[in-house]
């Protein structure tokens, strides 16, 4: 048996590197952790930071968010598997409840939070729980001290945006034949 921290460490980092640029006064950065990005502040110039989400499908990006100040933890179903002798696919995110991939036809989930460690915790959460209760959780949850936006993108070409990243993300032109849907209170 071995304890992999992965759904929470690199979140953790994260923070503490902002903490530690913060304590330095070091006011612009964008850190890489591999799924997990960190932005502070702005660009040097005044911009927003343009960050790319990677397709599921491809290893191009699907579109474009431009923010400043946040983290922003994908996980998904596409960098980290597995082809079975049955041709199926297997993937590193668990359902709990049966101990196979959580197969509730995401592809990915984007959150974009102030804490790392709290995107890092929701986007495999959320994964594992599929569109309708994701959504859920996060109507209940918006107005919390932790609040959260979120981008899911599913097997059938449709992307869940919440509301307030809707003015931040930019749909890459050749994918315009997924469907945004935008997710409200």
């Amino acid at each position: 048996m071995q304890i992999d921290l992965g759904a929470v460490a690199k979140g953790y980092i994260g923070d503490e590197i902002i903490k530690i640029l913060k304590a330095n006064n070091i006011s612009s950065a964008l850190i890489n952790l591999g799924g997990n990005v960190q932005l502070l502040g702005t660009k040097p110039n005044g911009d927003l930071w343009n960050i790319g989400l990677k397709s599921p499908n491809s290893q191009d990006y699907i579109g474009i968010l431009r923010l400043a100040d946040c983290a922003i933890v994908t996980s998904g179903n596409y960098e980290r598997y597995f082809i079975g002798e049955d041709n199926k696919r297997y993937w590193h995110i668990l359902d709990g409840k049966t101990g196979k991939p959580a197969d509730k036809h995401i592809n990915s989930v984007t959150i974009v939070t102030k804490q790392g460690k709290l995107g890092d915790a929701l986007s495999t959460a959320l994964f594992v729980m599929g569109v309708d209760e994701a959504i859920n959780y996060w109507k209940q949850n918006k107005d919390e001290n932790d609040a959260f936006e979120m981008i899911l993108i599913t097997d059938d070409k449709k992307i869940y945006i919440t509301e307030n990243l809707v003015d931040s993300f930019t749909l890459q032109d050749k994918y315009k034949d997924y469907h945004m849907v935008v997710v409200t209170l």
